[in-house]
């Protein structure tokens, strides 16, 4: 089992807090901005569907971009996620999103 990352520090020694925005998992509403819909698939499902992956999208290049920032290495920013943000973008979590079993906490 691999160890968690422990968070970055600052200067003084403080762990430095990750942004709100990409602690909070990828929220259409935040991350999805001006999505680009082609005309065959202009439809609220089809907007809905577009808009979630331009969110995930987004919000994994500024955990990225975050992560880099604080000497985190690719991907190791996800490991300092809430449980729940953490479970909810995993494999099982969105397996179990579409299932309809889940809901995300950007969405409560």
């Amino acid at each position: 089992m691999r160890r968690r990352t422990a968070p970055p520090t600052a200067l003084g020694g403080e762990p430095v807090k990750m942004p709100p925005d990409v602690a909070h998992g990828p929220d259409p509403a935040v991350w999805a901005v001006d999505v680009a819909v082609p005309p065959w698939l202009d439809d609220t499902a089809g907007r809905q569907l577009v808009a979630e992956a331009e969110a995930v999208r987004s919000w994994q290049a500024a955990g990225e971009r975050w992560g880099a920032e604080h000497g985190l290495r690719h991907g190791e920013w996800r490991e300092l996620l809430p449980p729940a943000v953490a479970y909810a973008v995993s494999v099982r979590g969105r397996l179990n999103r579409a299932a309809g079993q889940l809901k995300v906490p950007w969405e409560r």
